[in-house]
């Protein structure tokens, strides 16, 4: 619980932190005072002073930031000070200082993907198995294993681009079209029609929707380790059993096993495992734990023997400047998904119980740290591009309303009155309001 914190303060220094320092570098460009740098809320516990006199400050609550700018609709500025202050400039300059902090967001993600890229990205082909109920199919399905190599007709490459293309249609009408190839080169075209596909869903899991399981390499069911306190160690398991049965049923191998035991969470189960030549019965009473996507399942405690899966997971990696085209284009394409994610829940063919509040981000955050530095960093950086594509939304009180306003004003030559200018504020802070209401609601009921 406490590294989940700590990382998700961390995330949230790091990202607030960037995108008030956009904001900050572009109105010292365009000429602007700054008076405050601060990044939290609450009391500061550390504050300090420039040549300039901007005073910096860190505040111990870091969901926000503000850079405070000279400005005459905040107090009396005096005569020689009119040319910095911030209503002074033009709209245009106004426009830029207002983008710079979302676009500090984005600048942020295509450095930590350039990074990434040159750490190395773990690749996984798509290699499914055919569905066990394939009655909603269209096409012959293949036996064994398959690899998808398109989806609605568009190649993919590995299994995130197979993801990223299901989770597009979200909330659409009509049929998902796979294309597979099988290991001897076989090619199959299989289809499954769709109907507001999964707009109701929380959380929503495309591929257990569709019925399809990931190809998993065979390995023995042999114990490679065993995890100290778990229901293995407490079953009395040792290292280098092999499980031959559960509750009378043969055990062909890892995968089998391992399902065995997830169905029966705080479940006691009979298996026989052989140990140097001779036979032991055992009775095990696998943990209760949650899976990725929420369901409790049964855990035993136990490390599986290693198998070679270089047909399965391969490391890319790429030179300094190669890596510079690869983030960008993943940028521009998280980018596209989040606002073809937002459309769809604006227009209800997603729900609106896939927003996250602070403390879904905050177990996400965790979780991606427990798995690494790059897991860690990409996480990172899906937050900081929907950081910069929320703020640019025209929503008054957010970066995307100011700059809305400052359009107005370059096309109007003047511009609008205060009260519309109060009225707008209004409703971007009601509707803001109840954003967080929704997201807080959907936090509680997953927690």
């Amino acid at each position: 619980m406490l590294t989940t914190i700590l990382f998700f303060l961390l995330a949230l220094s790091i990202l607030v932190g960037v995108h008030e320092a956009g904001h900050y570098f572009a109105a010292r460009w365009c000429g602007v005072r700054v008076l405050r740098f601060s990044i939290g809320f609450g009391k500061p516990f550390l504050t300090w002073r420039n040549k300039e006199n901007t005073e910096f400050s860190l505040a111990p609550i870091p969901l926000g930031g503000y850079v405070r700018m000279l400005d005459e609709r905040e107090g009396n500025v005096a005569e020689e000070d009119l040319p910095f202050t911030h209503n002074r400039q033009s709209p245009q300059k106004r426009i830029f200082i207002a983008a710079a902090g979302p676009l500090a967001n984005f600048v942020l993600a295509i450095a930590i993907f350039w990074l990434i890229s040159m750490l190395g990205v773990s690749v996984v082909r798509p290699w499914v198995e055919a569905p066990q109920a394939t009655s909603a199919w269209v096409g012959q399905w293949p036996e064994g294993r398959v690899e998808i190599v398109s989806v609605d007709a568009q190649p993919v490459a590995d299994l995130r681009d197979v993801q990223l293309a299901l989770l597009g249609r979200l909330g659409e009408s009509g049929e998902i079209v796979l294309g597979l190839r099988a290991p001897e080169g076989a090619q199959y075209t299989v289809s499954y029609p769709i109907e507001r596909w999964l707009s109701r869903a929380q959380d929503p899991n495309p591929f257990a929707e569709l019925g399809l399981q990931f190809w998993r390499p065979e390995r023995p069911a042999i114990a490679a380790s065993i995890i100290s306190g778990g229901a293995a160690e407490r079953a009395g398991m040792r290292a280098e059993d092999r499980v031959l049965s559960v509750n009378g049923d043969a055990i062909s191998g890892w995968n089998e096993w391992v399902d065995v035991v997830q169905r029966n969470p705080d479940t006691a189960i009979v298996m026989v495992v052989e140990r140097a030549g001779s036979r032991v019965d055992i009775t095990l009473v696998p943990d209760s734990a949650t899976d990725e996507q929420g369901n409790i399942v049964g855990r035993a405690g136990v490390y599986a023997t290693q198998v070679d899966s270089s047909d399965l997971v391969r490391t890319v990696r790429y030179g300094p400047v190669a890596a510079v085209g690869e983030a960008v284009q993943e940028t521009l394409s998280t980018s596209g998904m989040i606002l073809s994610f937002l459309k769809k829940m604006v227009v209800g063919e997603a729900s609106v119980k896939n927003l996250s509040g602070p403390v879904s981000i905050a177990q996400v955050a965790g979780d991606s740290a427990s798995f690494g530095l790059v897991s860690f960093l990409s996480f990172l950086a899906l937050l900081s591009i929907s950081l910069g594509i929320f703020n640019l939304l025209p929503i008054p009180v957010l970066d995307g309303g100011h700059i809305l306003y400052y359009v107005v004003e370059l096309v109007r030559g003047k511009p609008l009155s205060e009260r519309v200018q109060t009225i707008g504020f209004q409703v971007g802070i009601a509707l803001l309001i109840g954003v967080m209401v929704i997201a807080f609601a959907n936090d509680f009921q997953r927690f």
